[in-house]
């Protein structure tokens, strides 16, 4: 099964970044059902290899991983830094669905993510709308605004990448909005949230979860675990059995 980690030179960012992708072992004219794997804050594009079973996981699946780093952007084109949306889909996802011949196919396109990169996918999920068809949030860090009111430590991280509340409460970077501008149109996209009890952020999940049950296809699992690596690895297990059976039922 190939790992790769690619140097790849971002336009829209404007240095040389990095990616890690995992590749199934073998290939053939069909397109590659992918799933586009985001970490979490202060890791980069190896953290997932690194810390969780990933790769064991796939290595029997006709099934592409993608793992871009998003620095600590949020996965947002930030108000005074990295463009990191903006580089992830208008740049690099479409440069790798091409070249590795992944598939266009909502159903064989699947977003997840943990903590920041929870909020990510689903952010990507939303503003590109039924572009995959599942998404998931582990332990993500869904409602910013509620965040925002955490003092003043948390406001100095978010003013560079958002603005200030307002401004962040007003703009596509914000899951509330979107979710409520989508209430009315056909989303077939399923969105999936888990969270464990003692996870800093359950009340955070709790609360999006209450103001978008009725709004959007979503799933919510809760557990009794922590904001740590033993429990995003049981639940990339559980998205990879998922996978593996939308395949089998194809």
């Amino acid at each position: 099964m190939p790992i790769l980690r690619m140097n790849y030179f971002s336009h829209v960012l404007e240095l040389t970044t990095t990616c890690s992708i995992i590749l199934p072992q073998k290939l053939n004219a069909e397109p590659v059902p992918v799933l586009y794997l985001l970490h979490g804050y202060s890791d980069n594009d190896e953290a997932w290899l690194l810390n969780s079973r990933i790769a064991k996981l796939v290595e029997e699946l006709n099934l592409a991983v993608v793992m871009p780093h998003g620095y600590n952007g949020y996965y947002t084109d930030s108000v005074s830094g990295f463009k990191i949306y903006s580089y992830l889909t208008k740049e690099l996802f479409p440069y790798l669905d091409q070249l590795f011949h992944f598939s266009q196919k909502p159903a064989e396109r699947y977003l997840a993510g943990l903590s920041m990169g929870g909020y990510g996918a689903f952010k990507l999920g939303l503003r590109q709308k039924n572009r995959y068809g599942k998404v998931y949030s582990l332990s993500g860090a869904l409602d910013i605004g509620a965040l925002y009111e955490e003092g003043f430590k948390r406001v100095l991280q978010f003013l560079p990448l958002f603005g200030d509340k307002d401004d962040f409460l007003n703009s596509e970077n914000n899951l509330l909005k979107l979710v409520t501008e989508q209430a009315d149109q056909d989303v077939t996209t399923e969105f999936i949230m888990t969270c464990g009890r003692q996870d800093f952020l359950f009340e955070n999940n709790n609360g999006f979860y209450a103001a978008t049950q009725a709004l959007l296809p979503l799933r919510y699992r809760v557990f009794d675990e922590a904001h740590d690596w033993a429990f995003w690895d049981s639940q990339i297990e559980q998205v990879v059995n998922e996978i593996k059976k939308d395949q089998d039922n194809g």
